[in-house]
């Protein structure tokens, strides 16, 4: 679903500051307008007063705009252009200048607006760079700034993704201590995006999106609300976070009510079928995904009848509607495919497979032409020298520019397959990394399934047949049992809890540290505070990193109570962005660090410093006969 919106979201970035602008025309209907609009256009000399003929032009296109038609809406947008130029060198005053300028920049917008329409990169580029150059001589900060992420928005259209983040930082930075919201929210959407189709960093991504979502709440914009909360849904889904995905879903419901625009509402149904059907409720995920394609078969701006049928079939087969599923499954393989840019792919392997027949086609053509000036030049040798040393020239000039073609086009088809094939990789890696999450989520159930429930009814039937006997070494062998079992349950939580991919992250470990230590300290006797960060971060943890934390505070924990004969004892753990701060501190009676063996838990200590050196973070252990003992680990959490 993402590659569809991402191309709405782009249509709704690059025409939504035209939409809102304000021209000032008169109420008038359409027809009254263009007589008017005609009528100036034959005048010869410009006033402070025709100002309202170039507004009544720019309300004209505002109109071919929202009725669709982008081709009148470019011709009137180009004679209001030309008229300004006309008119320019005419002005008497600056103040007729500047307000022929004001309309310059409006309709250079319009006509880009208009190519863009019509999916003509060369020409609204063409159209949005003189935007910006008469926005820079107005000195219009706002405008300069929607210029960058107009011309951002195209770079991004072409795949030229690093150059769109250039800009949309330019328009960041044009911005700087100003109040223009909706402009600074769309930079900062096009940057979000470039973390995400380039750098797959969901820190940046959710920084970004979310200062965009809540700056255009500030705008009261509608669509620009809705599509801003579709973007932070898109992230949620990617990193697999389904609750904040409702949420969000939840707050834009009313929203897509209100628009009734089915754009939007194909965009709203394929999330919130992605949500049930991650949730299992299948049947929910076949009625939102069967609305949404019977709105797309309706709507022939979005192209996106492949992606909503592969989520569809999806969902029958999970449903257990496999008949139906193949035959929606076939019908995606038969359409666009937006993912996958498959005009594209087509194109290049086409190419790439006739270059080399080209090629000497080419030089076989030039070889023949060759041949035959050169018998034409025997004939007439005696009579025409002086036209031959011409030709010989002008044939080196066309063979060296053939050649140089061939080698552009060459080299050009070259680095288009080298892109495809590293795309290609980069789409089997991100499927290696689906199914290894996949494969720790079925390790993790597995586990907690089968031999959790075994080592349940071990201490079950142990504690049972306990109570039945009269004899106590059997009493006694039964009680290790049932010990041994609820230790191995204990540890196997906490594996199960560390390989599953969902407890990837801040959150899920400072919830664990927390009920660890108060599991532990409860019944043990001590006076003890905990303190730890109260946070709604979403952030990643790198796997080994969160057990080898939990391992230490536990490790901690339990030498205080077996060793320290401690009265209080304080535990802190806190984040700060990427990195994590733990100590552990008790009153107990400390040992000596300088000794060969401290005591019995030099091992658990050893072990505490290799878990942190494992990621090259740090251990600090503080600690002297009669003062207690401070520990302290530090490090990057990635």
């Amino acid at each position: 679903m993402s590659s569809s919106y991402n191309r709405f979201l782009i249509h709704v970035i690059i025409c939504f500051s035209y939409i809102g602008c304000s021209v000032n025309a008169q109420d008038i209907n359409s027809e009254s307008l263009l007589k008017l609009t005609n009528k100036f256009l034959d005048k010869k000399n410009f006033e402070l007063a025709d100002s309202s003929s170039f507004k009544n032009i720019a309300q004209l296109n505002k109109h071919y705009y929202e009725t669709g038609n982008s081709h009148s809406m470019r011709f009137y947008a180009l004679a209001g252009l030309n008229k300004v130029q006309q008119f320019l060198p005419l002005a008497s005053s600056d103040a007729n200048k500047k307000v022929l300028r004001q309309f310059e920049m409006l309709f250079n917008r319009q006509a880009g607006i208009s190519y863009f329409e019509d999916g003509d990169y060369t020409n609204q580029l063409k159209y949005f760079q003189q935007f910006l150059v008469a926005a820079q001589k107005l000195n219009s900060i706002n405008d300069i700034a929607t210029a960058y992420t107009y011309i951002a928005t195209c770079h991004r259209e072409l795949e030229d993704y690093h150059k769109s983040f250039e800009l949309a930082k330019k328009a960041v930075y044009t911005l700087s201590g100003c109040n223009y919201p909706a402009t600074l929210a769309t930079a900062y959407a096009l940057i979000s995006n470039y973390y995400l189709d380039e750098k797959d960093n969901t820190d940046s991504v959710y920084y970004y999106r979310k200062k965009a979502y809540l700056l255009f709440k500030e705008t009261n914009n509608t669509m620009l609300l809705a599509s801003s909360a579709f973007d932070l849904v898109e992230f949620f889904h990617h990193i697999g976070q389904t609750d904040s995905c409702k949420k969000y879903l939840a707050e834009v419901e009313h929203l897509i009510a209100e628009l009734q625009n089915p754009e939007q509402t194909i965009i709203y149904n394929c999330y919130m079928a992605q949500v049930e059907l991650m949730e299992g409720n299948t049947n929910q995920a076949v009625t939102l995904l069967q609305k949404a394609r019977s709105l797309a078969d309706e709507t022939i701006e979005l192209n996106d009848n492949s992606q909503i049928n592969r989520n569809l079939a999806l969902a029958l087969a999970a449903a257990g509607k496999t008949g139906d599923a193949f035959k929606v499954l076939e019908s995606a393989f038969n359409e666009y495919s937006a993912d996958l840019n498959t005009d594209k792919v087509r194109s290049l392997t086409q190419a790439q497979m006739n270059f080399d027949f080209e090629k000497e086609r080419a030089i076989a053509a030039i070889e023949l032409k060759r041949e035959k000036q050169q018998r034409n030049f025997l004939i007439v040798l005696a009579s025409v020298l002086l036209l031959f040393a011409g030709f010989i020239f002008q044939r080196y000039r066309e063979r060296h520019r053939t050649i140089i073609m061939l080698a552009e086009k060459n080299e050009t088809i070259e680095k288009a397959y080298s892109d495809l094939k590293e795309a290609q990789q980069a789409l089997i890696d991100t499927e290696k990394q689906r199914e290894a999450q996949n494969i720790r989520v079925r390790i993790a159930r597995d586990i907690h399934d089968e031999i959790g429930s075994g080592l349940t009814k071990i201490t079950l039937l142990s504690d049972v047949a306990k109570k039945k006997t009269q004899q106590t070494d059997v009493a006694n062998a039964l009680s290790k049992i049932t010990s041994f079992s609820k230790n191995v349950s204990t540890s196997l939580s906490e594996i199960v809890w560390a390989i599953n991919p969902g407890n990837d992250t801040v959150d899920s470990l400072i919830n664990y540290l927390k009920s660890t230590a108060a599991n532990l300290l409860d019944d043990s006797g001590l006076n003890y505070t905990l303190h730890f960060p109260l946070t709604e971060s979403g952030a990643s943890i790198h796997p080994e990193i969160k057990r080898n934390i939990y391992l230490v505070m536990k490790e901690a924990l339990n030498n205080t109570l077996k060793y320290a004969h401690a009265k209080t004892l304080a535990v802190t753990f806190e984040v700060n962005e990427q990195t994590f701060y733990l100590e552990v501190q008790d009153d107990g009676v400390g040992f000596n660090l300088d000794a060969e063996t401290p005591n019995k838990n030099g091992n658990g200590l050893l072990n505490m410093q290799l878990r942190m050196a494992q990621h090259k973070n740090t251990l600090r252990i503080i600690s002297s006969p009669g003062n207690g003992c401070k520990i302290i680990a530090k490090g990057k959490l990635t």
